[in-house]
């Protein structure tokens, strides 16, 4: 039990890291291939297949800090664009 814990718990530390160090179109491409994959399970399994609660915070947390990139990015152009 412990030992599941603790490999849960880097697995999911060394995803965040991952997901921090990809380019935005590696992140895209990611994506699809990972909800095609589970597509293709829920259509094996008969219960749907449903995120744990570290994947959705993982992918909340994802979302935060991509939107930030792009404020972020807004600002400068703005910025730009006035002078």
């Amino acid at each position: 039990m412990i030992g599941f814990l603790i490999a849960r718990i880097v697995t999911v530390i060394l995803d965040a890291l991952s997901v921090r160090f990809t380019t935005d179109p590696d992140k895209d491409l990611e994506l699809l291939v990972l909800r095609q994959q589970i597509r293709i399970l829920e259509r094996r399994v008969t219960k749907p297949v449903r995120p744990t609660r570290i994947e959705k915070l993982l992918a909340h947390v994802n979302y935060v800090c991509k939107m930030g990139k792009l404020r972020e990015r807004e600002e400068q152009q703005a910025t730009k664009n006035a002078n």
